[in-house]
């Protein structure tokens, strides 16, 4: 199978491109900083988090004709232009995300009359984001599995479908956030 990537709210096949590798850092490299001090050994570590990851991407396209060949590589170079970040997604990473945009120009060869070749890198933030997550509660308790790959502070919205005097959430170390209120159908 050919996997592709959806970019700027379009998919690769869109523009009959044929994703030939890419290459997509395990983690980001870091944002640290450190500091060597006259007369000390070794340097103090400053840790500020992680760095933007770059996603590059090697892409082959096909035309009928010379002018073909052209006009579908300025298609995709329209299509690829943007002025913020963007969501990229992958065909073999389903659910995740990258907020993306084209780091640098993208050089075009042309192998023949009808093929060229390009390699596309993306500047991204550092990590991949899920969707949101729904969970119905079943036996008063739901799980919810952060499928990023970072950690992130969930968000609840609840529906309450009869009347109830708290509201309780507890994470893997059983601490907790709980609301008392009484809850009615509906809230």
């Amino acid at each position: 199978m050919i996997y592709g990537f959806n970019f700027n709210g379009q998919h690769s096949d869109d523009f009959q491109l044929l994703m030939r590798s890419v290459n997509r850092q395990l983690l980001p490299s870091n944002n640290d900083a450190y500091v060597t001090i006259p007369g000390r050994d070794g340097s103090l570590l400053f840790v500020s988090g992680h760095g933007n990851r770059v996603i590059s991407i090697n892409c082959t396209i096909k035309g009928n004709s010379p002018e073909d060949l052209q006009a579908k590589a300025r298609d995709a170079a329209a299509w690829l232009h943007t002025k913020d970040y963007a969501i990229l997604s992958f065909d073999d990473e389903t659910g995740l995300y990258y907020k993306a945009k084209v780091a640098s120009q993208i050089d075009f060869e042309n192998i023949t009359k009808t093929l060229g070749t390009f390699d596309i890198n993306f500047n991204c933030e550092p990590f991949a984001y899920g969707g949101e997550e729904s969970k119905i509660l079943v036996g008063d308790s739901a799980t919810v599995n952060n499928q990023g790959s970072a950690e992130a502070q969930p968000r609840f919205m609840a529906t309450f479908l009869s009347t109830a005097g708290e509201w309780k959430a507890t994470n893997q170390d059983g601490y907790y956030i709980r609301v008392v209120h009484n809850f009615v159908a509906g809230d």
